[in-house]
């Protein structure tokens, strides 16, 4: 059979478990079974010190049930953000679609619901800001960076909500190579539901969701392996067609603190600039 010169797979998913539902399913075909290749997704896990020597069986479980550690680091980290940036908090107004006046900066940022009119009135109801987290990073990118990126990102998120907005929290990977491409897109937090720290620690401050979970994802991908299997693509930022309308946060390579503090100033600093109306593109710290 001839080698595929080209790949282009794009899967979007409705939560994050359904995601983890195919990423623990191990009667799927994947690479080692059709194509005889490995698969670093069960690699020995200690060796894997990018990934805090975690398997792939182990990282399921944290992503179904939850990373306590990770969670308690966290609170730590919320509870000092809270105290060295604060948002203005939004004013007695509810939002919508319709209402008495424009909230400029959801409008910017692409919020269905930027309109603002008084609590109690008809056309009231809570702001949504969307979220998109580039969880891809090169494999010369450490947990510990990784780790940094996270814990900004969700303290940025804690600090929003806790200022009146509802915010809608995606994560991605993205990767390319040449002209092919793999791209996959999960919520790990829905707006107006509180944050289930736990879960999103995981997701988003744990290596092992991107160095195991998804590379799993991409190893079911049977079509792909021509094209991804040596070196599993080239960590990319997400076409800005597919990240409109969204607060965006890049792959790691882009975003890469050293400390809890630089990342927290760093999110909030990315946040102002697209809510001003500028793409991530030209933002520079």
């Amino acid at each position: 059979m001839p080698k595929r010169k080209t790949h282009k797979g794009s899967y979007t998913y409705e939560s994050f478990d359904e995601m983890l539902d195919i990423a623990s399913d191990k009667s799927l075909p994947d690479w080692k079974s059709v194509h005889g290749g490995h698969c670093e997704s069960v690699r020995n896990k200690k060796k894997m010190s990018w990934c805090r020597k975690t398997s792939l069986d182990e990282a399921i479980q944290l992503a179904k049930f939850g990373w306590k550690e990770g969670a308690d680091m966290m609170s730590r980290e919320l509870e000092l953000a809270r105290k060295s940036t604060q948002f203005e908090r939004l004013p007695d107004y509810e939002y919508d679609v319709a209402g008495y006046i424009p909230n400029v900066p959801l409008y910017v940022s692409g919020s269905p619901t930027h309109m603002m009119s008084p609590i109690g009135s008809e056309t009231s109801s809570k702001p949504t800001i969307e979220i998109m987290v580039n969880l891809s990073a090169s494999c010369g990118i450490n947990a510990e960076r990784m780790a940094y990126k996270g814990a900004g990102i969700l303290s940025l998120v804690d600090k929003l909500e806790d200022s009146g907005l509802s915010c809608h929290v995606t994560c991605t990977e993205y990767v390319n190579k040449g002209s092919s491409f793999m791209y996959w897109e999960f919520p790990i937090k829905k707006a107006g539901i509180p944050m289930d720290i736990d879960r999103c620690a995981f997701a988003i401050i744990h290596p092992a969701l991107l160095r195991r979970i998804m590379f799993r994802m991409m190893e079911l991908d049977n079509d792909a392996y021509d094209i991804f299997h040596i070196g599993y693509g080239r960590p990319a930022d997400v076409p800005q067609h597919m990240r409109t309308g969204k607060i965006y946060f890049p792959m790691t390579n882009n975003f890469e603190p050293y400390s809890v503090e630089e990342a927290v100033n760093t999110a909030v600093k990315m946040y102002e600039h697209q809510t001003n109306g500028k793409d991530w593109d030209g933002f520079s710290v």
